[in-house]
Formats: C-alpha cells, sequence, structure tokens
C-alpha cells in the first residue's frame, strides 16, 4: 500500500500491525499533516452491527480532548469495504516494546501509570470504558508523554482475543476476573489491568503468565501473582499496595474510580500517605506474611540465644543457574553466559565451597524445573539466580541467593556497569556470594576472588564463548566441522583481543582435542598447543586454565609427572573444578595406580555430579584399564542411562563384550558407535575369527585409521612384527591414544616383546 492514496491520505511508510490491524504513516493532503491510518482485519468488520457499536463509540472517543489519549479525527473506509481510523501520528515506541528492555526503573513505572490513570479518569468521565488496556495500546512518546490508543476496538473484536486452540494472545493476560468470567463490565476493569501493566512495569513479568487459556484464566480467577517484593525487593511497600488495591478480585474492594486511583499515584509522588482503603488493603495482604513473620522472629530469637553470628547457616555447595537476559536482545545472550562463566570460576577458587561447572549449570538454561528439583540434580544446598539488562552499552544485574526447598530470597542486589567491565561487575557478585553463603575463605583465596578484572572486546567475547559451546558439545557430537569452527572463532577473538589469558586456553583444548578425540597428528598440533599454552601462563600464571592447558600439553608428549603437576597447581587455584579431577584421575590411571584414580573420579562426581554424568565415562576407562570388564559394562548401562547416545560409552560396551568371548553382542554395540567405530570394527572383526571380512574393511578405511589402531589390528591377528612397527609409528607421532599402552588389553600378547618394553620406557613409564 505505500506510495498508494486512500481517500485523501497518502500512504508513506509501515509503523506496525498485529491482531486488530496494521499502521500506516499518512499525509493529510487537505491539511498537510502527519497521520496514523489503522486498517483493521476484514474478519472485524464483517458483522454490521459489531461495526456500528464500534463506530459509535469511536465517535465518542474521539470527542475526548486529553493529552494521554490519542487523539481520533476520522473513520472511514476504502472502495473495498475496509474500515480504518484516522489518528494523530507520534514519534516513539509501545509501552511493550519498552518493558521487553526489562523492569522499569520504579519513579518510570510510577509516571507512566499516573499518566495512563489521567487519561482512563477523563474517558471513564465521559461514559468510555477501554476494556483493552496493555502495554501494546500504550504509546510513549519521544515527549516522554504516554498516550492510551485503540479505544473501542476490544468491543469490536469480542474483547477476548484468544485463539481456539487454546494458546493465549496478549489481552487476556490483562483481562479482569469478571471480564474472564463473561460478566458485564465497567470502568473498573480498565482499573484491574491498569494495575497488571504497572506490576509488569515493576517486574519485568506478567502477574498471570501461561500458553494455555485454561491455565491462564484459572489464575486470574484463583491464583495469586508472586509477590512484587520478591521479584524486585526495592519496589516501596506503598506501592505493593497500590497494585494490590487495583487488582482486587472483587471489583467492589478495587479502586472504585480512575481518580481514586491517581490520587494514590500522586500521594506516593508527594511523600505523602495513601488512602485509608489502600492501607487497608496492604494491611490485608500483609497479615498472613506477618503471622509467618511472627514466627520467624520466635524462631530467630530462640536460635539468638544460641547463635550470635546472624542467620548462621552455612551453604557449602552452591549451584549459578544461568543468568537471564532480560534485555530481549539474543544478540546479547553471549553476556549472560560470559556472566554465568565468569561468576562460577570465581567461585570455584574457593576450597570450602563446592560449585558445579558452566557446563553442569548451562544443562538448566531456560528450563522450567523448579528450585528444588535443580538443586537436587546439582547437588547443591543454594542457588544463586540473577538476570542481566543490557541497554545502551550498560550492564545492570539482579542477583539473588535462593534457598531451593522454599523458593525463599535469602539475599539480593543490584549491580551496574558498562560492558566493557562486565568481568569487574562478576567479581563483585562472586564476593557476594561468597560473604552471604559463609563459607570459610582464606586470605589467599580472597586476593584471588577480589583481584582487579580485565575490560573484554564484547565482539571477541562473543566469539570466545560460542566457541567454547561447540567444543562442550563435542563428546556427544564428535564432529570435525564443530571442532574446526570452534578453533576458527577462537583464533579470530585472539586477533582482536591478542591479552586475554582465557582464549588462549581454550584454544589448546580444542587442539588437545583434535588429537585425543580425533587423534590428529600430535606433531602437527602438539607445538600449536604448546604455544597456546605457554601464552596463556604467561598472560595469567594465576589462571587454573592456564595451568590445565599446560598440563595436556605435557600429557601428550609424555611427561606425565609434569602434567600431574600442572594440574594439581590448577586444583589449588582452582579447588572446585572437576575438570582438574579428570585430568589427575587420567594420569594415575596411566600409571596403574587404579584405585588411586578410582577415588579421584569420586571426588569429580562429589564436586560436579552433573559433569560427571556427562564426562564420567573416563571412570570406565580406568575400569576397562583394570580389565574389570563385568563392571565396565554394568557402568556404561548405567551411564547411558544419561548418555543414551553416547559413541564413547557404545564403544566400551563393544570392546568389553569382545575381552569376554561375546563378539556378537560386540559388534551389535560397534555398529551403533559411528566415531568410534572406525577405528574399532576392523579390531573386533578380527578378534572374532572373522579374518577376511576384517582385512576387507582395514585396507577400505585404512587411509582414516590411525597408527595405533592399526597396532591393535594386528596384534588381534597375532601378527606380532607388523603390530609393534605400528606402535612405534604412533610413539613417533605422538598419537593421542598412546597413554593406553601401558594396559590396553587389546595388546596384552605383545607386553613380552622387548620392543614394547623399549617404547615403554621412551615413554616414561617403565624403569631401566
Amino acid at each position: 500500500m505505500i506510495g498508494t492514496t486512500v481517500s485523501h491520505y497518502k500512504i508513506l511508510e509501515r509503523l506496525g500491525g498485529g491482531g486488530m490491524g496494521v499502521v500506516y504513516k499518512a499525509q493529510d493532503t487537505r491539511l498537510r499533516r502527519t497521520v496514523a491510518l489503522k486498517f483493521l482485519p476484514p474478519d472485524l468488520t464483517r458483522d454490521e452491527e459489531a461495526k456500528t457499536r464500534f463506530v459509535h463509540e469511536a465517535q465518542a472517543a474521539s470527542a475526548l480532548q486529553h493529552p494521554n489519549i490519542c487523539t481520533i479525527h476520522d473513520i472511514d473506509q476504502t472502495d473495498d469495504h475496509r474500515l480504518f481510523i484516522v489518528m494523530d501520528c507520534y514519534e516513539g515506541q509501545s509501552l511493550k516494546q519498552v518493558i521487553e528492555r526489562g523492569p522499569l526503573p520504579i519513579d518510570e513505572a510510577i509516571g507512566i501509570a499516573t499518566q495512563v490513570a489521567q487519561g482512563l479518569a477523563k474517558a471513564h468521565e465521559n461514559g468510555i470504558v477501554h476494556r483493552d488496556i496493555k502495554p501494546a495500546n500504550m504509546m510513549i512518546g519521544k515527549d516522554g508523554i504516554a498516550r492510551i490508543v485503540d479505544f473501542g476496538l476490544a468491543k469490536l473484536s469480542g474483547q477476548t482475543m484468544v485463539t481456539k486452540s487454546g494458546s493465549m494472545v496478549g489481552t487476556a493476560a490483562y483481562m479482569s476476573p469478571e471480564q474472564a468470567r463473561g460478566e458485564k463490565v465497567d470502568h473498573r476493569t480498565d482499573i484491574w489491568s491498569l494495575g497488571v501493566v504497572l506490576y509488569e512495569m515493576l517486574t519485568g513479568h506478567q502477574p498471570f503468565a501461561s500458553e494455555y487459556e485454561q491455565a491462564m484464566m484459572y489464575s486470574i480467577l484463583s491464583g495469586e501473582p508472586k509477590p512484587i517484593e520478591e521479584l524486585r525487593p526495592e519496589v516501596p511497600g506503598n506501592i505493593i499496595g497500590i497494585v494490590q488495591r487495583a487488582m482486587e478480585k472483587d471489583s467492589k474492594e478495587r479502586y472504585q474510580t480512575a481518580s481514586e486511583l491517581l490520587a494514590d499515584l500522586e500521594s506516593y509522588k508527594a511523600g505523602m500517605q495513601l488512602s485509608l482503603q489502600t492501607r487497608k488493603v496492604l494491611s490485608k495482604k500483609r497479615k498472613v506474611a506477618y503471622a509467618g513473620l511472627a514466627a520467624l522472629v520466635l524462631i530467630i530469637v530462640i536460635s539468638g540465644i544460641f547463635k550470635f553470628t546472624g542467620r548462621g547457616e552455612v551453604f557449602d555447595r552452591v549451584a549459578v543457574l544461568p543468568f537471564h537476559n532480560i534485555s530481549k536482545d539474543l544478540t546479547q545472550e553471549y553476556l549472560a553466559d560470559g556472566m554465568t562463566e565468569e561468576v562460577i570460576a570465581r567461585l570455584q577458587q574457593i576450597a570450602s565451597l563446592n560449585v558445579p561447572s558452566i557446563r553442569s549449570s548451562m544443562k538448566f538454561k531456560g528450563s522450567q524445573s523448579s528450585y528444588a528439583e535443580i538443586a537436587r540434580e546439582l547437588g547443591a544446598k543454594a542457588l544463586v539466580d540473577a538476570s542481566i539488562q543490557y541497554v545502551n552499552n550498560r550492564v545492570r544485574v539482579i542477583a539473588r541467593l535462593v534457598d531451593p526447598p522454599t523458593d525463599r530470597t535469602l539475599w539480593t542486589d543490584t549491580y551496574d556497569g558498562s560492558v566493557e567491565d562486565i568481568l569487574d561487575l562478576q567479581s563483585r557478585i562472586a564476593q557476594a556470594v561468597v560473604r552471604e553463603v559463609r563459607v570459610k575463605v582464606s586470605q589467599d583465596e580472597q586476593t584471588r576472588l577480589s583481584r582487579s578484572s580485565r575490560k573484554v572486546n564484547p565482539q571477541a567475547y562473543e566469539l570466545y564463548l560460542s566457541a567454547r559451546q561447540g567444543l562442550f558439545r563435542l563428546p556427544s557430537n564428535p564432529q570435525r566441522s564443530l571442532l574446526d569452527s570452534s578453533i576458527a572463532k577462537l583464533q579470530r577473538a585472539i586477533t582482536i583481543e591478542p591479552d586475554n589469558a582465557l582464549y588462549y586456553a581454550t584454544l589448546e583444548r580444542g587442539y588437545s582435542l583434535a588429537v585425543g578425540w580425533f587423534l590428529k597428528p600430535s606433531r602437527e598440533f602438539i607445538p600449536k598447543m604448546k604455544a597456546a599454552a605457554e601464552t596463556a601462563l604467561r598472560l595469567d600464571p594465576d589462571l587454573a586454565e592456564s595451568h590445565l592447558a599446560a598440563g595436556h600439553v605435557d600429557f601428550f608428549q609424555f611427561n606425565f609427572k609434569s602434567s600431574l603437576a600442572r594440574t594439581s597447581r590448577a586444583l589449588e587455584l582452582s579447588p572446585g573444578n572437576a575438570w582438574a579431577y579428570q585430568g589427575w584421575a587420567t594420569v594415575l590411571t596411566v600409571w596403574g595406580r587404579f584405585e588411586e584414580a578410582q577415588k579421584m573420579y569420586q571426588r569429580m562426581h562429589e564436586v560436579d555430579p552433573v559433569l560427571f554424568k556427562e564426562l564420567g565415562g573416563s571412570q570406565g576407562f580406568g575400569l576397562f584399564m583394570m580389565h574389570r570388564y563385568d563392571d565396565v559394562i554394568s557402568f556404561f548401562k548405567e551411564w547411558m542411562r544419561d548418555n543414551p547416545k553416547s559413541d564413547m560409552g557404545l564403544a566400551f560396551l563393544a570392546i568389553s563384550y569382545s575381552m569376554k568371548g561375546m563378539h556378537a553382542e560386540a559388534l551389535a554395540y560397534i555398529d551403533s558407535a559411528s566415531h568410534w567405530g572406525l577405528f574399532m570394527k576392523p579390531v573386533l572383526l578380527a578378534r572374532a575369527g572373522k579374518l577376511a571380512l576384517a582385512m576387507k574393511i582395514f585396507v577400505r578405511d585404512s587411509s582414516r585409521i590411525d597408527s595405533y589402531s592399526k597396532a591393535c589390528f594386528f596384534a588381534a591377528r597375532g601378527e606380532r612384527d607388523a603390530a609393534i612397527q605400528w606402535l612405534q609409528r604412533a610413539y613417533d607421532e605422538l598419537n593421542g591414544t598412546m597413554y593406553w599402552l601401558p594396559h590396553d588389553p587389546f595388546l596384552d600378547n605383545l607386553r613380552s616383546d622387548p620392543r614394547f618394553k623399549d617404547i615403554l620406557k621412551k615413554m616414561n613409564l617403565l624403569e631401566d
């Protein structure tokens, strides 16, 4: 329609649209002014009786001259009988768009509610009820003036605006109880809706939100919204009282006029006492709370006889939930994820505090599970739940500590800063959490916790977080393209921000996965791993990840003692780092110190049960190295309940059955293991006596099978010389699987060969 002329209005551009029609900016060619044309959907105007009612009401609304009501100039229709309204055109945005960025400052929310109440008071005085007060029907101009739009449309639409499928479309969330029951409504329904809007402006949440009509209607009629003070503790009690009275389910208990509501809003702004009726409502709502508070005070007094140190409760197992991005800008998700990760990393520095990893935390991003359910799975006594809002390069974080069984907020605070200083905000939050959970903190830990944080480049940080997410996914989705993409993103992040140690440490992990998971030539990747780890250590020697990176390099160069020392230092810097416990256990397994290794795996499980569920298959590897095949099978069958498609789990079940001589079962499992199956299937076929088929597949896939797996293949065929030759080549290549060598049952028939022992010596695993 842009460029066309309707009546004497030339359409210039489309401003927006929704269920109630499409709005265009237009030029009034007669009066030479800019106006807005709202074209109503044809299905709303087919009923001539409804159309007539709407026109009458719109005519009445057009007579309203008030700064907080959008002026209606005309009602007309196109040649094809499509109805449209001519209104003033304002520069600005809807209140809905404003709220989508997060809760409003309290004074701003009160100012908007006051203006809307003024507009409603004028309309109600003239006998006009809006019936569809909601943020989308309030325009906030660049001049700061709030204006109500769309008078009469709710009546035309039949008031409810819900789909036949049962899902809600906006308006129902703001319905009064009498409107939801289908009863006749009066001006008090607008007062209820404004109360709902004020609640949403203050908290960023609708009081009665649900995907389905039935659930929302039930909540409006019978439920109670979450108390504002729980969502935003800094909201004054008088404002809460105003919202509560506006949202009284019984319309007789509600504000009886918009002027009454307006009077209380103005009284609050002037620092005056609210009306007696509003104070009564607030008192009534608080009675139950006061009763509970009295009991709580009694408990505190009794407890105080024995303790004089405040709350006294110590939470030594705390989980940090993924921070909520309430800016409604998906491009800012990386800030929320980065905030979560850094707070976790800092809290893991405290030896007396167990904090699950970022990997475990992200399992619950967007989860609908209760606090109690999340805490149970993470093994946490308390949860850190926070929201982050990003506007104009400024970041606001509202963090709170929650008691999972009761959903009680134990502590809350607000933090503000620029996006470049986001890590400093995280440090302040971590320090506050440690203070509130009351664990013991050494002087060194306190120093590390509060050390000055670097500024970050937002673009580089987003690349880093995206790459890290890709690396997290590799164990369950071992795709080389995913690895390559993650490494490329890290390299770009380093180009943008070359002094960030964490980027280099993570890049080293990507390279080590190329060696360990994809068996790429270590001679190619070891120098890259070493350069990344050394740079990380130089940039930040107090970063646990720097030492873990250096430990990886030592491990793949067969410097196992140095690797363990690096891992030990990482645990000194970050006692709650589950990855470090896994690395330590792997070195102990290589050395044959199996019982110690199993204890270390158990410690990993205690520190981070969710991460252990995902990566704890390494414990099964230890059992396999001990030749405890029945235990391996039991372990992986149990473990795969949480990881049903794990390539690693399928492979270890296959090779364990093979070792037990159960070759049919072994081959069935290996056929389902896509990644490991490439390397292991020829070996298992040879062990099953299917030598011709084994050789056929081996020759076909030879170019993709690594040297160590070829050694296992020839050992299974009893060809000792060929097996030793391929082992020697695997050593020369620094093959990523060589750490299996000391205890690998596939190679048991080679252990008496002096050449086998020579390789063990060169790997620092056999004394002269």
